[in-house]
C-alpha cells in the first residue's frame, strides 16, 4: 500500500484587521481547492472561522507609534524565533504574508533563505513610499499577487513576478450603501 502524501502546509501573515478580513478569504478559497492542507499563521477570529490555527492574535501585532513598537520588540522578536523554528521543522510549503510588510518581508526572507516559496498578498505600498521595498519583494516572494493595476508595473520594474488579483473591498459581492442611504440610515 502506498504511503499518503502528507498535506501541504501553508503558513499565512496577517497582522492587523484588513489582514484579517483578506485572509479570510485567502483561506477559505484554499480550503476548497486543498481541504486537507493544514494552514496556521498570525491573523485574527476570521482567519481562526475559516480553520487557520493561530499561532498569534493579530490583535498582539498591532502596533502603532515609536515607543508603542519599542516596548514590543521582544515580543515581536520572540515570535520571530518561533516562526523561524516552523520553518525550519520543514513542514510549510508555502508562506503567504498578507500586506503588514514590516514584519512579513523579514518572514519573507527567512522562508526563501530556506528554498520555501513565498507569495506575497497585498503587496506593501511601495508606489507611496519606501520603494527600496520593492526590490526586497522581487528577491524574496517568488510572486506578488496585487490589488491595484499599477503596481504590476512597478514591481516588475523591480524584478519580481507580479499579477493582478482584484481588490478585495472593490470586488465583495455584497452590495455597499450609496452616500444618501448610508446617511439617511446613520442621520
Amino acid at each position: 500500500m502506498a504511503e499518503e502524501a502528507r498535506a501541504p502546509g501553508i503558513l499565512l501573515l496577517a497582522g492587523e484587521a484588513s489582514g484579517d478580513l483578506h485572509g479570510a478569504e485567502v483561506a477559505r478559497e484554499l480550503k476548497r481547492r486543498w481541504p486537507r492542507a493544514r494552514l496556521l499563521g498570525l491573523g485574527g477570529s476570521r482567519m481562526a472561522e475559516e480553520g487557520v490555527e493561530l499561532l498569534a492574535p493579530f490583535e498582539d501585532l498591532a502596533v502603532m507609534g515609536f515607543a508603542e513598537v519599542v516596548g514590543r520588540i521582544p515580543y515581536f522578536l520572540a515570535l520571530e524565533r518561533r516562526l523561524d523554528g516552523i520553518l525550519e521543522e520543514g513542514e510549510i510549503d508555502l508562506v503567504l504574508p498578507i500586506d503588514y510588510p514590516g514584519f512579513n518581508l523579514r518572514m519573507s526572507r527567512r522562508a526563501w533563505k530556506r528554498g520555501i516559496p513565498v507569495l506575497y498578498y497585498i503587496s506593501p505600498q511601495v508606489w507611496a513610499w519606501k520603494a527600496g521595498r520593492a526590490r526586497r519583494l522581487a528577491r524574496y516572494a517568488r510572486h506578488v499577487a496585487v490589488i491595484l493595476p499599477f503596481e504590476v508595473e512597478i514591481l516588475e520594474a523591480a524584478g519580481a513576478r507580479a499579477t493582478f488579483v482584484g481588490h478585495p473591498l472593490l470586488d465583495r459581492k455584497d452590495q455597499v450603501p450609496g452616500r444618501e442611504e448610508f446617511a439617511a440610515a446613520y442621520g
